[in-house]
């Protein structure tokens, strides 16, 4: 019973968490917004990828570097695999502090974080994301909260980007039963 209890109780944490992390109506700053002195002309143009020597009006960036702001990097996603939690190290945050929510679950949390705003705004992302993500949910070495999770983040894409939606419904349906019970408690506690 104490184990359901904990394992709710991080999910939980887990659902707060994303909600903090995954805003839906803040307003995130895009490379047009990089820098306000920019007049229209000049925004206009960058997104015609303007030459480079033109690219200093943006503060001295080079084109990598306002990618890097709007774009998926492979180091993210390489991150964002480093921090894939095992159902070995969750049990042991899990008892070496059974109050507080699996350290390694939250570092998770914040790798998928920031990449989750990149996919939220551009389609490449998602689509980049959406496979990522999907790899993590069928990964059986990762721990189940982190698996759910990811079924839930590909869900929350396909709000944002419709085509996204048929993997959403073949990734949660292709979920094993303990990963599908975790899906389930979640939709009942976050619809009531």
């Amino acid at each position: 019973m104490k184990k359901k209890y904990y394992l709710l109780a991080t999910l939980s944490a887990l659902v707060v968490t994303s909600f903090i992390f995954y805003p839906k109506d803040e307003v995130l700053i895009t490379k047009n917004e990089a820098s306000p002195s920019i007049n229209k002309k000049v925004l206009v143009e960058t997104e015609k990828k303007m030459e480079p020597q033109m690219m200093t009006d943006l503060g001295n960036r080079t084109p990598t570097a306002l990618d890097n702001l709007t774009t998926i990097t492979s180091s993210e996603i390489r991150s964002f695999h480093e921090a894939f939690p095992s159902e070995k190290q969750v049990k042991e945050d899990m008892k070496s502090n059974p109050h507080t929510p699996s350290k390694s679950l939250m570092k998770f949390a914040k790798q998928l974080g920031p990449i989750m705003e990149k996919a939220f705004k551009d389609e490449n992302n998602a689509k980049i994301l959406t496979s990522e993500l999907k790899v993590c949910a069928q990964d059986e070495s990762v721990a189940i909260a982190a698996r759910a999770l990811c079924v839930q983040d590909t869900e929350k894409l396909a709000q944002y980007h419709p085509h996204i939606k048929g993997k959403a419904v073949e990734l949660r349906a292709s979920m094993p039963p303990e990963v599908q019970k975790i899906l389930d408690t979640n939709d009942a506690f976050i619809k009531k």
